[in-house]
């Protein structure tokens, strides 16, 4: 997993292939954010609002077929994160989907403030959308979504 700030892309475009098309076009999706789902050459923009809440309302999530940027617009969340290896499968790997949640608690965490992005691989585990000062507040966020 990776974070860091949006200015600062350019260094991670070595890990795959689309991350410099994904990230140039985020930010213009950012700037015009409204809430639904682009496709573009294979690559999911989700452009969600939200209040955030305590990770016992959350689900440990994981991927197969994507790795995850997730990129917040205003405001503030915590991402708990840990390896998929490490826990048990709570549901089975929906396909279509691509999500397969996990039970337990997270090891680590992240705190993802507007202007930063989280990347998320397909061994680690995620739980995002939890509030970061012990209260729900509001999130703007655009999810990617780009093939393995």
């Amino acid at each position: 997993m990776v974070k860091a700030n949006i200015r600062d892309f350019r260094r991670y475009c070595v890990l795959h292939p689309q991350f410099k098309e994904a990230f140039a076009r985020l930010e213009e999706i950012a700037k015009n954010f409204s809430e639904g789902t682009i496709t573009e050459n294979g690559i999911k923009y989700m452009c969600q609002s939200y209040l955030t809440s305590s990770p016992k309302e959350r689900k440990l999530e994981a991927h197969r077929k994507y790795v995850d940027i997730q990129f917040v617009v205003e405001g503030a969340e915590r991402m708990l994160c840990g390896r998929v290896s490490d826990f048990k499968s709570a549901e089975p790997y929906d396909e279509e989907k691509d999500v397969e949640f996990f039970e337990g608690e997270l090891p680590d965490s992240l705190d993802v403030g507007a202007g930063e992005f989280a990347v998320f691989f397909p061994e680690d585990l995620h739980q995002p959308g939890c509030f970061s000062r012990d209260a729900p507040a509001p999130v703007k966020k655009v999810i990617v979504k780009l093939p393995v």
